[in-house]
């Protein structure tokens, strides 16, 4: 590996956090060096060493080169339908959504930010589709930092392994398989409104048709961020989503001590936040937000269903796939209320029972020390003993 001088690796990292707004720890440092390697391998021809891949980087042309080097520095890790839970609580919040836009009022605004390859939208539209809702009823939109991962999604072409988290229904309705790719749909693809570039640190944040949206998910992304940062971010989204939205965040990004504009929802077992009805005023991103000395109170959504009942499209296949428990005859169970009853009749048989013994053995105890005294007076020699 080629040496790198510990001022180009910060100064390369102070980089990154100011266009991108990743911040790369120290000991993420030698997976900076890696991707900056693989670079200038690369780039040997026209860059001959760290300090001028980074003069590249802060030129006129360097946006180009940061899109080719934001994949090697950043983790895409993402598959379809990630987190049951947090698709259960989708499913539980779609039906009044469903209604609403049904009924004649806005649609279903949804942005999937930090989108990566794809996985996660496609999902997300699956799911509406499972709901009932058509194209038309719903906004939803991609967005990466990272142009390439935008690509991919774009084409929505998965290899076989990629697609084995969607239940088989889902995967044969949604998808074409050629050879051994997978490619999604035409009727699906019209689900999504856009897939493009998005920097989360930039100062402008989409915004729907309807002026706010109804649900943001942004899971396993504010982690990279440094608290400021993450902070800005965070007032961002408070002001992006409609009064009442919903903000999914990964289950190791906690707003404890961060963030107090959301209110900590539960929502059929996945906690969510929820910017409140009423409208806060969110402190400006310069000054931090005041921070709670106290774990937050979580308020429990009830969801209404459907006009039929709904479940997540996983629970609903394997619960499908699930082998059936046989159960014994009705005849051979047992009335739970005679159950019940027999063993209160044996507890108070086995407390009657030990009364009597306690009584039987204090009455013979009794008994004898009575008859030992009776013997003590009969008997002259044992008094004179005594005496």
């Amino acid at each position: 590996m080629i040496a790198v001088a510990t001022e180009v690796l910060l100064d390369l990292a102070a980089l990154l956090k100011e266009r991108v707004g990743l911040h790369v720890r120290q000991d993420g440092h030698s997976a900076l060096k890696i991707a900056l390697a693989a670079r200038l391998d690369e780039l040997a021809a026209t860059v001959p060493d760290p300090s001028a891949y980074v003069a590249l980087l802060r030129s006129g042309a360097g946006d180009e080169e940061m899109r080719r080097l934001l994949p090697l520095v950043t983790v895409g890790k993402t598959s379809f339908f990630r987190d049951e839970r947090q698709f259960r609580a989708l499913d539980a919040l779609l039906p009044d959504l469903l209604r609403r836009a049904r009924s004649g009022g806005r649609r279903i605004s949804i942005w999937s930010a930090g989108c990566a390859t794809g996985e996660e939208p496609y999902s997300i539209a699956m799911s509406a589709a499972s709901a009932g809702a058509e194209p038309e009823h719903l906004e939803l939109l991609a967005t990466d930092v990272n142009p390439e991962a935008v690509a991919f999604a774009a084409r929505g072409t998965y290899e076989a392994r990629r697609v084995k988290e969607i239940p088989a229904p889902l995967l044969a309705s949604h998808f074409d398989r050629g050879g051994d790719r997978y490619h999604v749909r035409g009727h699906l693809r019209r689900y999504l409104a856009a897939i493009r570039p998005h920097n989360l640190v930039s100062a402008v944040f989409p915004r729907p048709a309807g002026g706010g949206w109804d649900v943001i998910f942004c899971r396993n992304v504010i982690i990279y961020f440094d608290t400021p940062t993450t902070q800005q971010v965070l007032t961002q989204f408070h002001n992006a989503l409609a009064p009442g939205g919903f903000l999914f965040l990964g289950y190791s990004e906690s707003l404890f001590r961060l963030f107090e504009g959301f209110d900590l929802t539960e929502v059929a077992g996945a906690f969510l936040y929820r910017r409140p009805e009423t409208t806060r005023t969110p402190a400006p991103p310069p000054r931090p937000r005041p921070v709670p000395s106290s774990p937050p109170s979580v308020t429990h959504v009830a969801t209404r269903p459907a006009a039929g009942p709904r479940r997540c499209p996983i629970a609903a296949w394997r619960d499908a796939t699930r082998q059936p428990r046989t159960r014994a005859p009705l005849a051979s169970r047992t009335c739970g209320a005679r159950r019940c009853d027999r063993r209160n009749q044996a507890s108070r048989s086995f407390r009657l029972d030990d009364v009597r013994q306690r009584r039987h053995r204090r009455k013979d105890r009794d008994d004898r020390s009575a008859a030992r005294l009776r013997g003590d007076m009969d008997d002259p020699h044992r008094q004179n003993d005594r005496t």
